[in-house]
């Protein structure tokens, strides 16, 4: 929901989201993706270059629609505050997944997201004993394998576990271990 109701809603084109270098210097033809950034740049080439001054009076908050209609956020009640913000959405959601994983295949269309998994993939890997890789301990210590549906040795002795720790919590019901394997 907006919390702003005078904020300016902004909808970009599918093709400004995801270009790469929306000011291009015209001397050398390098891109940027700020204005004061090629602003900046500008100055190494002797050329006459001026920063945007924000007069306080005309700051607006700005609010970020996606192109895409059958998403939530084009909605302008939903819409993303900032334009990092709706860029990321729009490649996450919408996009084109250019960076594969070298290591499990796995694709991502921010390349900051594919760098972050780079990092970790394969680090952390859980194995049962019935020789199941997990990437997460949740689903090795899950009951049911999601991949086989097979209840595995080691979730076994978690259930005689369970019926152990109760016969001894409550005598009286003459809960009777039996064996499982």
């Amino acid at each position: 929901m907006i919390t702003d109701p005078d904020a300016e809603v902004i909808a970009l084109s599918p093709r400004s989201l995801l270009a790469t270098n929306r000011f291009v210097c015209e001397v050398c033809n390098k891109g940027f993706q700020r204005e004061q950034n090629l602003q900046l740049h500008r100055r190494g080439h002797n050329l006459p270059w001026k920063l945007k001054q924000k007069n306080p009076e005309e700051v607006r908050r700005r609010v970020y629609v996606c192109p895409e209609p059958t998403c939530v956020h084009h909605d302008p009640s939903r819409a993303l505050g900032d334009l990092t913000g709706i860029k990321k959405h729009f490649c996450r959601k919408h996009g084109e997944k250019r960076w594969k994983c070298d290591k499990c295949s796995k694709r991502y269309a921010v390349q900051s997201d594919w760098k972050a998994h780079s990092k970790i993939c394969g680090t952390r890997e859980y194995r049962c004993d019935c020789g199941t890789l997990f990437s997460r301990y949740y689903y090795l210590m899950h009951p049911i394998h999601r991949s086989t549906g097979v209840i595995q040795s080691i979730h076994e002795w978690a259930i005689i576990a369970h019926v152990i720790i109760n016969r001894l919590a409550f005598p009286e019901l003459g809960f009777r271990v039996r064996d499982v394997s």
